[in-house]
């Protein structure tokens, strides 16, 4: 897996020789959980799988057409640390630890963000229009849940921006967001929370179970 900081991405965009551009899901991805995994594992399928309203039955990995990598757009420190420095947060894993398993999770690509005030202050749109014109993205899966931006731009809105002309037209069959309903245990959703919740409990059983492996 090849990291990028977000600083290179700006400067330089994404470049890789015979790709078509990223499929991308984002987020703090603390723990990399069960959750965290479906959504890496519709971004690792993207490669084999024709953009939605294309006509094409053969896909990306066919003959004539390029590739599409898989990437993960995450931080490099949990932003609360930044956006509420009075409160702590116990991480569930190190910044090495969730590079490592996004790595086991398939993906070609990291994008890491310092995450600062000036960061902080972009808009949804902001952001989203970084991931179109500098990663060149053409699929992105995100939770059910998910928002982005100072504005705190949700799911439905990504779609319709991503899908309807967010950026200019990007050729091999446009653009799509993927939201993905969250996996349930016991009723409610898997989350960081509830981990982070369980290991202050001190019910491992439950934390792993959430997790899907084992505690170190």
């Amino acid at each position: 897996m090849q990291i990028i900081s977000w600083g290179e991405l700006l400067e330089n965009g994404f470049r890789a020789s015979g790709t078509a551009g990223l499929a991308i899901t984002t987020g703090v991805f603390d723990g990399v959980h069960r959750g965290h995994r479906e959504l890496l594992k519709r971004v690792c399928a993207q490669p084999a799988l024709p953009p939605a309203d294309s006509g094409f039955t053969d896909g990306f990995t066919g003959i004539g057409f390029p590739r599409i990598e898989s990437a993960a757009v995450t931080f490099r420190q949990n932003p609360r640390r930044v956006l509420f420095p009075k409160k702590t947060t116990q991480d569930i894993t190190t910044l090495d630890e969730k590079l490592a398993l996004l790595e086991g999770a398939g993906l070609n690509y990291c994008i890491l963000i310092d995450f600062t005030p000036e960061f902080a202050a972009m808009t949804g749109e902001e952001f989203i229009g970084v991931l179109l014109e500098k990663a060149g993205m053409r699929y992105m899966a995100v939770g059910q849940d998910f928002h982005c931006g100072s504005n705190r731009m949700n799911a439905a809105r990504i779609k319709q921006f991503v899908e309807t002309g967010g950026a200019s037209r990007i050729p091999y069959g446009g653009r799509r967001v993927e939201i993905i309903p969250p996996v349930m245990d016991g009723g409610l959703p898997v989350s960081s929370s509830r981990i982070r919740a369980a290991l202050a409990a001190g019910d491992c059983a439950l934390a792993e179970r959430l997790l899907g492996r084992r505690l170190p």
